[in-house]
């Protein structure tokens, strides 16, 4: 073993027909997987949150012999990832604010309404 692979964690993976059919059938298992759990989460919300859909889009992918540099490295991925939190924080406020400004409209149209009726 090369001095620089010395206690690395090295997995050797050779092409054969047995190789390609067991990454064909994680393929046809991320398929039949995903459409069961979306169809039980129709009826319960938490099922999804029991399944590592990165694990199981990677094992997909990967069976289907798509080449590794197709994989972005880490730092991309966790950037990516962090602005993908950043958005859906951004939506959450504005939806927030949107909510805000639905009650403070009803407020308004409420008290307008009081004017009218000589209540208030």
């Amino acid at each position: 073993m090369p001095e620089d692979l010395a206690g690395a964690d090295i997995t050797f993976n050779f092409d054969s027909p047995l190789n390609s059919a067991e990454g064909r059938a994680n393929v046809a298992a991320f398929q039949e997987s995903v459409q069961i759990i979306a169809g039980a989460a129709q009826f319960d919300n938490t099922i999804p949150a029991k399944w590592d859909f990165t694990k199981m889009v990677e094992d997909a992918v990967r069976g289907t012999g798509a080449p590794s540099d197709w994989e972005v490295d880490e730092e991309v991925q966790q950037s990516a990832e962090e602005a993908a939190a950043a958005t859906s924080r951004l939506q959450q406020v504005a939806e927030f604010l949107r909510g805000g400004a639905g009650v403070a409209q009803d407020v308004a149209g409420a008290q307008v309404a009081l004017k009218d009726a000589g209540l208030a």
